[in-house]
């Protein structure tokens, strides 16, 4: 059976890295063996969590590309292979009763499409040892492609309350039928750091048939934690925030 994948998407600033941070400890704590994925370039996901100098899928594509153009006239398939498996291995990191991923930002090293291909059934081959696969995406989507996950399962698309927000959800709905792995995801609405949605935004989803799938208030202790420069995967079962997300992702399925 193959990994259940949720991809946490929104504009900037509505909550996306601790909505994937929580998920995992609530998955962690429901005992699934859950992988998070930081899509973000800047690495936003890892530095939540308290992880410092890890190896990005970008920087192992890097390293295995400089290698094996050292070794192109004499290299085997199975060499290069081998490569590659070494240096996927760096990047898988364990903290916490969790695994993560982080894609970092690549730079411009030429295509090596049989070296992309490979990369892809090789990740494919270690989502496949967990039960849910969390990614926490860019502002924008196209961070969530193939080259980390074949399909994602549940879209949650996260909102501040704010109009804008809405409106980045509603273009997001649009968006996300038109990414080659992710036209067959459940999309749904979470609003963050909000004690009540509004009539208008309500009407606003309801036309585009956006699915509201509940809403993760304020809390004091995300702030305290965010103060004391303490790691987002703290909040336990006893935080408000935590209590409420759970709740939806019970609701969705995953747990």
């Amino acid at each position: 059976m193959s990994a259940f994948t949720i991809a946490c998407l929104g504009k900037g600033g509505t909550g996306k890295t601790l909505i994937s941070t929580l998920t995992g400890r609530i998955a962690r704590d429901a005992g699934l063996r859950t992988l998070l994925v930081d899509a973000d370039p800047v690495g936003g996901l890892t530095m939540a969590c308290g992880l410092a100098d890890v190896v990005t899928l970008a920087e192992a594509r890097e390293q295995i590309i400089h290698r094996v153009r050292r070794m192109e006239a004499h290299g085997s398939p199975e060499e290069t292979q081998a490569i590659a498996e070494w240096m996927l291995a760096q990047t898988l990191t364990e903290h916490a009763g969790l695994s993560f991923l982080a894609m970092g930002q690549r730079r411009g090293l030429g295509c090596y499409c049989s070296l992309n291909l490979l990369l892809r059934k090789m990740l494919a081959a270690v989502i496949a040892r967990f039960d849910l696969v969390i990614v926490d995406a860019e502002a924008g989507i196209e961070q969530v492609n193939r080259e980390v996950v074949e399909g994602v399962d549940q879209a949650l698309l996260l909102c501040d309350g704010s109009q804008r927000a809405v409106q980045t959800c509603r273009l997001l709905r649009d968006t996300i039928g038109r990414v080659a792995n992710m036209g067959d995801a459940t999309v749904g609405v979470i609003f963050n750091r909000v004690d009540q949605v509004e009539e208008a935004h309500r009407r606003l989803l309801a036309q585009d048939g956006l699915a509201l799938l509940g809403v993760v208030p304020a809390d004091d202790a995300v702030r305290r934690a965010d103060s004391a420069g303490r790691t987002l995967q703290d909040l336990g079962p006893q935080t408000v925030s935590y209590q409420a997300l759970a709740l939806i992702l019970r609701g969705i399925g995953p747990l």
